[in-house]
């Protein structure tokens, strides 16, 4: 993970260290948060002023019009290489894949069809909380979603892999709850997966 990780962050580390000015508080932070080699700074004090007296709101009399039904999906986080039977239990960041990418797991804790709470998502859970959508909320208006539809294995991805990766969830979203209204994730939009957003202007 750590290689593959660096590799990809590399050029935004270097980004990141051409702008900061030498000595301040952010290259101190920067030089603890990433190599553990300098101390925090102390912590900065700072007031805030706050109002007087808080302004009271009443809440807004009901229309009492027909209501509107709509689907509000997030954070699906998609592990396309999910294994059925792979340990969930793992020395891994992330479970549930093939032995050969979580060494030294524990093969008493098999992962099951529909997925398990140390593991991102399989596809089997994906299209089953779509047709659970579908069945449950048939009068629903649209669906909105508010992104991270991959997995949190930033350290393997490319920007096929991204563009692949939510091509594939709003396709089957389209496909089973009809109109769909998407928006990006930091996972989908990590280092240089900016090119998943091409994805939005289609579905």
């Amino acid at each position: 993970m750590g290689i593959g990780l660096e590799r990809l962050e590399a050029p935004s580390v270097a980004y990141a260290l051409r702008q900061l000015e030498v000595p301040s508080q952010g290259a101190q932070i920067f030089c603890h948060s990433l190599y553990a080699l300098c101390d925090l700074p102390p912590v900065q004090n700072f007031t805030i002023t706050l109002p007087q007296q808080k302004n009271v709101k009443q809440r807004p009399q009901a229309s009492h019009g027909d209501s509107l039904y709509v689907v509000h999906l997030s954070d699906l986080h998609v592990d396309h290489k999910y294994t059925v039977g792979a340990s969930y239990n793992c020395s891994e960041s992330i479970c549930c894949r093939q032995p050969e990418v979580t060494v030294g797991c524990n093969a008493s804790f098999p992962a099951g069809a529909f997925g398990e709470h140390y593991c991102d998502s399989p596809v089997s859970l994906e299209q089953s909380q779509f047709d659970a959508v579908h069945q449950l909320v048939p009068n629903r208006a649209f669906t909105i979603t508010t992104g991270d539809i991959v997995e949190g294995a930033v350290w393997e991805t490319t920007n096929r892999k991204i563009v692949y990766d939510v091509a594939d969830a709003y396709t089957r979203m389209a496909r089973t709850l009809g109109q769909v209204y998407p928006a990006i994730g930091n996972h989908d939009a990590v280092s240089d997966h900016y090119a998943a957003c091409r994805i939005l202007l289609t579905c």
